[in-house]
């Protein structure tokens, strides 16, 4: 009973996240076809009746990626990184468009975001900042002495280190030039998220090109990359996709990314969309192979073809 408890619980709440991605869709359907045109970028729907479902799912999929364990650890470290920027991307608006399009009724009256950045940033941070403190006092075991800190997996000594140096060093941006912070941390934290969702992915395509450079993470967290027999499932059927997802993420960056800097029209908006469906479907494919275990992590080992898959 436990152990079915603990799959649906699985299952549930990865499903959850692709649900959720859905919905902000939908709304943002919605809203462009309320309002007969849509905005620049994702972000800039902030200032729109879609602000809620934007907000909420980023906090979602931020809580989604930290609880959920990851195949390995490498993985595990990527997405609890993106996970740790998803609610400053939530947060921390980006600023107010001047060309908010559409009729001037479905417009939120936040002209000036400070206030909420200031609270909203706080919070963030002492409420991170706690986190962390849970996560390390959980790593070494409630019942160990502090001296033995030094004994939790390198993997976990490394994933606190790095949210810690980006809390300190949000901390300080946030400090030192408020402005400066309130007009780029959403997009700074938005790039670090989607770089290090790609990595996860990454990480599951196994290019065997990559490998030496793939493999260089795995040895200085002492982790073990998994692997698979060449007629498993994994291989023959998730791998294939994943290398697909992973190029195409990696193509529409590129191409997209090219044209945010030269300006081009709605090329925020693009190429935040075509990082968000990629990432949803890798998530869904991710369910699916993990989905009679209730984790990806024991699919990690080699296996035959799966007889009832889910894909």
């Amino acid at each position: 009973m436990a152990d079915d408890h603990l799959v649906n619980s699985y299952r549930y709440l990865r499903l959850a996240l692709v649900v959720v991605t859905v919905t902000l869709g939908i709304s943002l359907i919605l809203e462009v076809f309320a309002a007969r045109c849509y905005q620049g970028s994702i972000s800039a729907f902030y200032y729109t009746p879609v602000h809620s479902i934007l907000v909420g799912v980023l906090f979602v999929i931020g809580v989604s990626l930290v609880a959920l364990i990851g195949r390995d650890r490498v993985e595990d470290l990527f997405f609890n990184l993106a996970g740790f920027l998803a609610p400053v991307v939530a947060l921390v608006p980006t600023a107010r468009p001047a060309d908010l399009c559409g009729p001037e009724e479905r417009h939120l009256a936040i002209s000036d975001s400070t206030l909420l950045v200031t609270n909203n940033a706080w919070s963030l941070f002492l409420g991170f900042l706690l986190a962390l403190l849970v996560a390390s006092w959980l790593a070494r075991g409630p019942d160990s002495p502090p001296a033995q800190l030094s004994q939790i997996p390198r993997a976990t000594r490394v994933g606190i280190g790095l949210s810690l140096l980006v809390l300190v060093i949000g901390l300080v941006w946030f400090l030192t030039r408020p402005e400066n912070f309130g007009r780029r941390a959403h997009g700074t934290a938005a790039v670090l998220m989607f770089v290090a969702i790609w990595l996860a992915v990454l990480v599951n395509a196994d290019f065997e090109r990559l490998r030496p450079i793939v493999d260089r993470p795995y040895q200085w967290l002492q982790a073990t990359r998994p692997t698979f027999l060449p007629d498993s499932r994994h291989d023959t059927y998730y791998r294939p996709r994943y290398k697909a997802i992973a190029v195409f993420m990696a193509l529409a960056g590129i191409v997209l990314g090219i044209g945010v800097a030269t300006g081009v029209s709605h090329a925020v908006f693009w190429l935040e969309v075509a990082e968000i469906v990629p990432f949803a479907y890798f998530w869904a494919l991710q369910t699916g192979e993990g989905w009679s275990t209730g984790t990806t992590s024991s699919a990690a080992v080699p296996v035959g073809p799966n007889p009832n898959p889910v894909p």
